[in-house]
């Protein structure tokens, strides 16, 4: 009983000794349709109220947001999806509303203590119906530092991670460290909001990304192919990334993108597309149907589809 309370404590404690704040700045050029800002801290002024309903749909969201990054997480999320795992374990707070292209998007603090009873702070900036959401604020310190921050600019989101090396601890980096920051930079991936979703964006116009890559420690590799067209992927698309309840080693996964969104049929595999193990149908990005191994239909033409299309 003492240690339930000590844990409750040190939850409360922990939320209202965050300090930080969220920097507001003045565009470069004036216009009414977007607040640039830039978010490095909480701001613990911010936090509102506990959510208490539809806790298991917030819960859902965040760990389906780290799909975004590509790269497999270091804390392993699935978990969370698990009908045994207590929610109660995870404080959902409302935080500041976000303004970009005249609308309001809700953001939530999440807060919880890891396995070794480390404080773990997410903020999660959703639409409306939460379908949808990107993670713009991370704090996690362990062997290491984690830490996630985020800035809008003209209407284009950046979001950063940061693996922060501690060179006191035994952690021995695989890859080369930035001297003077002692960081590896993890993902550092940019979104524009469209369609109320929060879509990849592309520094280039048109063209071709063929990009492969792999994590801090060299264990994983990931492969991003396909077309885009006015910043957004446009097309077929071959991904090889993180995907929520297949464990912690990256999929493949192929599908077509329209203006940034997912839409028709999306396929997913474990073994390079030898079989499919998931079958997903999109309409403007929004998930409509799930079709798993035995259930997905003519798998061996669609394999052979998918190993047609041509980069």
């Amino acid at each position: 009983m003492k240690k339930k309370l000590f844990i409750a404590f040190f939850n409360l404690c922990f939320l209202l000794s965050c300090q930080g704040e969220v920097k507001t700045k003045l565009p470069v050029n004036s216009s009414k349709y977007y607040t640039d800002f830039e978010i490095t801290k909480i701001d613990s002024l911010k936090i509102g109220e506990e959510i208490v309903e539809n806790k298991r749909k917030f819960i859902n969201l965040l760990c389906k947001s780290f799909e975004k990054d590509y790269t497999v997480p270091d804390f392993d999320w699935n978990i969370f999806q698990s009908s045994e795992f207590n929610i109660d374990k995870i404080s959902i707070k409302k935080y500041e509303n976000i303004n970009i292209k005249e609308k309001e998007y809700p953001s939530y603090l999440f807060s919880f203590l890891s396995e070794n009873d480390q404080p773990y702070t997410i903020l999660l900036l959703t639409n409306s119906t939460l379908t949808d959401g990107v993670i713009i604020f991370e704090l996690f310190e362990n062997e290491a530092k984690f830490l996630r921050t985020s800035s809008l600019d003209k209407q284009i989101l950046s979001v950063k991670l940061l693996f922060i090396y501690d060179p006191n601890s035994e952690f021995i980096p695989e890859e080369p460290i930035d001297n003077q920051h002692d960081s590896i930079i993890i993902c550092n991936n940019k979104y524009i909001v469209d369609a109320d979703h929060f879509l990849d964006y592309f520094q280039e116009n048109n063209g071709l990304i063929n990009k492969n890559w792999k994590d801090k420690d060299s264990i994983y590799s990931y492969s991003l192919k396909g077309k885009i067209a006015n910043h957004l992927k446009q097309g077929y698309w071959s991904e090889r990334a993180f995907e929520l309840g297949y464990g912690t080693q990256p999929i493949w996964r192929f599908g077509k993108y329209e203006n940034g969104l997912k839409s028709g049929e999306w396929f997913y595999s474990i073994d390079d597309f030898q079989s499919i193990n998931k079958e997903e149908i999109y309409q403007d990005g929004e998930l409509k149907e799930v079709l798993l191994d035995d259930k997905i239909i003519n798998s061996i033409n669609k394999i052979e589809f998918i190993k047609s299309i041509q980069y």
